[in-house]
């Protein structure tokens, strides 16, 4: 959810298709974007999908190591030039703050 709520200012249209059938009623605006985490979380949890990185014993000491993980693991550069955002150190902290509790 943290992701999508990045990247859906970049791709609304996309995203408000793509997701449509999880989270009913997007229009494609980038200011949904939120919405569409917030959608996309509560589907995960009726499916059974609940834990967030804090459940798994991430604080936000953590941050910044998982960031430096991201950068440094190998082909993770080839998948971050495929995001339709620049992925600045700035936008992964946000992410890994986002995945740390529930956005309800």
């Amino acid at each position: 959810p943290a992701v999508l709520k990045a990247i859906y200012p970049a791709a609304p249209k996309t995203l408000a298709e793509l997701y449509a059938p999880i989270v009913s009623g997007l229009k494609g605006d980038p200011g949904e974007a939120e919405t569409l985490a917030k959608g996309v979380e509560a589907w995960l949890a009726r499916v059974g999908i609940t834990q967030k990185l804090s459940d798994l014993g991430f604080t936000e000491k953590d941050v910044p190591e998982l960031v430096q993980n991201v950068r440094t693991c190998p082909g993770m550069d080839l998948l971050l030039s495929l995001a339709p955002v620049q992925a600045t150190d700035e936008l992964l902290t946000q992410i890994y703050r986002d995945s740390l509790h529930p956005m309800r």
